[in-house]
């Protein structure tokens, strides 16, 4: 989970995790909720539920 994912700073850390993970073929889920600060959560399968909140 990615606090504040607004800022480019973190949107470039998860761009890094994402390609990490594919470029491992690990198998991730993603959901980005907006509010008062964006948060960005990347889980594996077993956690993909968490995506639909």
């Amino acid at each position: 989970m990615v606090d504040d994912f607004e800022r480019v700073g973190e949107q470039n850390m998860i761009k890094l995790l994402k390609d990490k993970l594919r470029s491992n073929n690990i198998t991730f889920y993603e959901a980005k909720y907006a509010g008062m600060s964006d948060v960005c959560v990347i889980v594996s399968e077993r956690w993909s539920f968490l995506t639909s909140l």
